[in-house]
């Protein structure tokens, strides 16, 4: 029986041989076949540019996240910066404010100069610290801000802000930490000019 049937299929596969050359000879079967060949890389190429962006999408999306929270830390710091060394210019300027009472002593013109200029990272009265030292050389404060505050000439303010630092999205793994600066500045209490007449 089995020998009967391959007698059987072998003219059915020379015939078929037989129409596949004539078939590879026309130019409409070769243009057909250029085009299914055609249609096969391209889809090859699909789905090869599919796995690559599935590979680098998500390296893209954490170097982009990264990027944005360096650049609000660096916003921040600057913004912490900025706000200690204005409220410690004020305190530092010579004058009253509006309402009689010394720069230097005005301790709520201090916070509001640090904290207009420290808005956009959130500082707050809380976060702002005002104190005096003896100048240049002494480290150690000897007052608190107040009114009653007595400094004399070459006494310094030193004003320093601290704001908590934490990234928006925690899918890089940035500490929460404190943001700190403090300024000094001389204060100008008094300076005495002389003026010879010749």
């Amino acid at each position: 029986m089995g020998s009967k049937f391959t007698e059987f299929l072998y003219p059915l596969t020379l015939f078929t041989n037989i129409l596949r050359e004539l078939s590879d000879k026309s130019p409409k079967f070769r243009q057909r076949r250029l085009m299914d060949d055609q249609a096969h890389k391209n889809v090859k190429n699909q789905a090869q540019s599919m796995v690559e962006f599935a590979l680098a999408i998500p390296i893209v999306l954490v170097m982009m996240v990264g990027i944005i929270e360096g650049g609000r830390l660096l916003f921040i710091y600057s913004s912490v910066a900025t706000a200690s060394r204005e409220g410690a210019r004020y305190g530092a300027g010579v004058g009253e404010n509006g309402g009689g009472i010394d720069r230097y002593k005005d301790c709520a013109g201090i916070r509001e100069a640090a904290k207009k200029i420290g808005f956009f990272a959130g500082v707050q009265d809380a976060d702002i610290t005002i104190h005096y030292d003896a100048g240049p050389g002494t480290a150690t404060k000897y007052a608190d801000c107040s009114n009653s505050v007595k400094v004399k000439l070459g006494d310094r303010i030193v004003v320093g802000v601290t704001v908590p630092y934490s990234p928006v999205v925690s899918l890089i793994p940035f500490p929460s930490f404190d943001i700190s600066s403090s300024n000094t500045h001389t204060i100008i209490k008094a300076v005495p000019v002389i003026i010879d007449n010749p």
